[in-house]
């Protein structure tokens, strides 16, 4: 984790087990976008809100 998305992830009030899920969704095949060399878009949940209500992030993956 960077330290800019660490930060990011504190002023949106997101709880790591949120960040959790959406890595378990995206080893599971769940994201919006493949954007390739493993770096996929990947919607993540605000607390009080919905998924569509919410932010998307870049995640660099590999498995």
């Amino acid at each position: 984790m960077t330290k800019e998305f660490s930060k990011w992830l504190l002023k949106q009030n997101i709880h790591d087990n949120e960040l959790s899920n959406a890595l378990k969704e995206l080893e599971d095949g769940s994201f919006e976008a493949n954007l390739g060399g493993h770096i996929y878009k990947k919607r993540i949940r605000f607390k009080g809100k919905g998924k569509s209500g919410s932010g998307r992030t870049i995640i660099c993956y590999r498995k």
